[in-house]
Protein backbone atom coordinates (compact mmCIF):
# COMPACT_ATOMS: atom_id res chain seq x y z
CA UNK A 1 0.00 0.00 0.00
CA UNK A 2 1.27 3.48 -0.91
CA UNK A 3 -0.19 6.89 -0.21
CA UNK A 4 -0.98 9.04 -3.23
CA UNK A 5 -2.48 12.45 -3.93
CA UNK A 6 -6.00 12.59 -5.38
CA UNK A 7 -7.59 15.89 -6.30
CA UNK A 8 -10.96 14.17 -6.81
CA UNK A 9 -11.65 13.94 -3.06
CA UNK A 10 -13.79 17.07 -2.93
CA UNK A 11 -17.04 17.13 -0.94
CA UNK A 12 -19.20 16.13 -3.92
CA UNK A 13 -17.15 13.07 -4.88
CA UNK A 14 -18.83 9.71 -4.45
CA UNK A 15 -17.12 6.66 -2.99
CA UNK A 16 -18.11 3.14 -3.98
CA UNK A 17 -17.86 0.62 -1.13
CA UNK A 18 -15.53 -2.25 -2.05
CA UNK A 19 -17.25 -5.02 -0.11
CA UNK A 20 -19.27 -6.22 -3.05
CA UNK A 21 -21.47 -9.16 -2.18
CA UNK A 22 -19.67 -9.77 1.12
CA UNK A 23 -22.28 -8.42 3.51
CA UNK A 24 -20.59 -10.06 6.51
CA UNK A 25 -19.01 -7.22 8.51
CA UNK A 26 -17.02 -9.63 10.70
CA UNK A 27 -15.32 -11.21 7.67
CA UNK A 28 -14.57 -7.80 6.18
CA UNK A 29 -13.25 -6.62 9.54
CA UNK A 30 -10.87 -9.58 9.77
CA UNK A 31 -9.23 -8.48 6.52
CA UNK A 32 -9.12 -4.85 7.65
CA UNK A 33 -7.44 -5.83 10.93
CA UNK A 34 -4.81 -7.89 9.11
CA UNK A 35 -4.02 -4.85 6.94
CA UNK A 36 -3.97 -2.31 9.81
CA UNK A 37 -0.14 -2.19 10.14
CA UNK A 38 0.14 -1.00 6.51
CA UNK A 39 -1.42 2.31 7.58
CA UNK A 40 1.45 3.22 9.90
CA UNK A 41 2.63 5.41 7.01
CA UNK A 42 -0.39 7.69 7.56
CA UNK A 43 0.28 10.65 9.85
CA UNK A 44 -1.36 10.07 13.22
CA UNK A 45 -1.43 6.29 12.86
CA UNK A 46 2.32 5.59 13.03
CA UNK A 47 2.18 3.71 16.30
CA UNK A 48 -0.53 1.08 15.75
CA UNK A 49 -1.88 1.53 12.23
CA UNK A 50 -5.50 2.03 11.21
CA UNK A 51 -8.62 0.01 10.56
CA UNK A 52 -10.08 1.00 7.20
CA UNK A 53 -12.92 0.47 4.75
CA UNK A 54 -11.86 0.24 1.12
CA UNK A 55 -13.62 2.37 -1.52
CA UNK A 56 -13.24 3.69 -5.07
CA UNK A 57 -13.84 7.24 -6.30
CA UNK A 58 -16.63 7.29 -8.91
CA UNK A 59 -18.21 10.09 -10.91
CA UNK A 60 -21.84 9.06 -10.43
CA UNK A 61 -24.29 6.22 -9.75
CA UNK A 62 -24.03 4.93 -13.30
CA UNK A 63 -20.25 4.59 -13.16
CA UNK A 64 -20.56 2.94 -9.74
CA UNK A 65 -22.98 0.37 -11.16
CA UNK A 66 -20.68 -0.38 -14.11
CA UNK A 67 -17.63 -0.85 -11.86
CA UNK A 68 -19.55 -2.92 -9.32
CA UNK A 69 -21.04 -5.14 -12.00
CA UNK A 70 -17.62 -5.58 -13.61
CA UNK A 71 -16.29 -6.78 -10.26
CA UNK A 72 -19.15 -9.30 -10.00
CA UNK A 73 -21.20 -7.49 -7.35
CA UNK A 74 -24.99 -7.78 -7.16
CA UNK A 75 -25.37 -4.58 -5.14
CA UNK A 76 -23.27 -1.61 -4.15
CA UNK A 77 -23.15 1.16 -1.58
CA UNK A 78 -22.22 4.80 -2.15
CA UNK A 79 -21.34 7.65 0.17
CA UNK A 80 -20.27 11.19 -0.58
CA UNK A 81 -16.96 12.50 0.68
CA UNK A 82 -18.92 15.26 2.43
CA UNK A 83 -21.05 12.73 4.31
CA UNK A 84 -18.09 10.59 5.38
CA UNK A 85 -16.14 13.62 6.60
CA UNK A 86 -19.21 14.95 8.44
CA UNK A 87 -19.31 11.63 10.30
CA UNK A 88 -15.70 12.20 11.39
CA UNK A 89 -13.90 9.83 9.02
CA UNK A 90 -10.52 10.65 7.57
CA UNK A 91 -10.03 9.71 3.91
CA UNK A 92 -6.69 8.78 2.38
CA UNK A 93 -6.00 8.07 -1.26
CA UNK A 94 -3.95 4.90 -1.47
CA UNK A 95 -2.55 2.66 -4.14
CA UNK A 96 -2.74 -1.08 -3.59
CA UNK A 97 0.35 -2.82 -4.91
CA UNK A 98 1.28 -6.44 -5.46
CA UNK A 99 4.94 -7.26 -6.18
CA UNK A 100 5.53 -3.54 -6.69
CA UNK A 101 2.80 -3.14 -9.33
CA UNK A 102 -0.49 -1.29 -8.73
CA UNK A 103 -3.63 -3.42 -8.81
CA UNK A 104 -6.52 -2.49 -11.14
CA UNK A 105 -8.36 0.69 -10.13
CA UNK A 106 -5.56 1.74 -7.77
CA UNK A 107 -5.79 5.23 -9.24
CA UNK A 108 -9.32 5.42 -7.76
CA UNK A 109 -8.66 3.68 -4.43
CA UNK A 110 -9.48 5.50 -1.19
CA UNK A 111 -9.44 4.21 2.35
CA UNK A 112 -11.94 5.42 4.92
CA UNK A 113 -10.14 5.36 8.26
CA UNK A 114 -12.57 3.93 10.79
CA UNK A 115 -10.31 4.04 13.84
CA UNK A 116 -6.83 3.48 15.17
CA UNK A 117 -5.89 -0.16 15.66
CA UNK A 118 -6.24 -0.81 19.43
CA UNK A 119 -2.83 0.27 20.72
CA UNK A 120 -2.98 -2.02 23.74
CA UNK A 121 -3.42 -5.11 21.55
CA UNK A 122 -0.85 -7.25 19.76
CA UNK A 123 -0.93 -7.32 15.97
CA UNK A 124 -3.89 -9.15 14.50
CA UNK A 125 -2.27 -12.03 12.67
CA UNK A 126 -2.86 -15.78 12.37
CA UNK A 127 -0.36 -16.53 15.16
CA UNK A 128 -2.35 -14.45 17.66
CA UNK A 129 -4.49 -16.80 19.79
CA UNK A 130 -8.13 -17.08 18.69
CA UNK A 131 -9.45 -15.58 21.92
CA UNK A 132 -7.23 -12.51 21.48
CA UNK A 133 -8.30 -12.06 17.84
CA UNK A 134 -11.94 -12.29 18.90
CA UNK A 135 -11.38 -9.67 21.63
CA UNK A 136 -9.84 -7.26 19.08
CA UNK A 137 -12.74 -7.81 16.67
CA UNK A 138 -15.27 -7.19 19.43
CA UNK A 139 -13.54 -3.90 20.34
CA UNK A 140 -13.59 -2.59 16.79
CA UNK A 141 -16.77 -4.12 15.32
CA UNK A 142 -19.26 -1.41 16.43
CA UNK A 143 -17.16 1.34 14.82
CA UNK A 144 -16.62 -0.76 11.70
CA UNK A 145 -20.33 -1.50 11.30
CA UNK A 146 -21.11 2.20 11.70
CA UNK A 147 -18.69 3.02 8.88
CA UNK A 148 -20.31 0.41 6.63
CA UNK A 149 -23.74 1.87 7.40
CA UNK A 150 -22.57 5.21 5.98
CA UNK A 151 -22.74 3.51 2.56
CA UNK A 152 -26.42 2.53 2.90
CA UNK A 153 -28.78 2.08 1.22
CA UNK A 154 -27.42 -0.61 -1.07
CA UNK A 155 -28.34 -0.25 -4.73
CA UNK A 156 -29.21 -3.42 -6.63
CA UNK A 157 -27.54 -3.85 -10.00
CA UNK A 158 -30.18 -4.38 -12.65
CA UNK A 159 -29.75 -7.21 -15.13
CA UNK A 160 -29.68 -6.15 -18.75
Amino acid sequence: MRLRADSRLDDEAQLLLRLGNDRDPVMALRLALLSAPLYRVVRGYERAGAVTVSALVVNDDREAAVLAKGEGYEAFGLASVRRLRSLGYELVATEIVDDGLPLPFSNRHVDVIVCTYPESEELYEPTLPKADRKRVREQVLPAYEAALEAFEPRHQIEEE
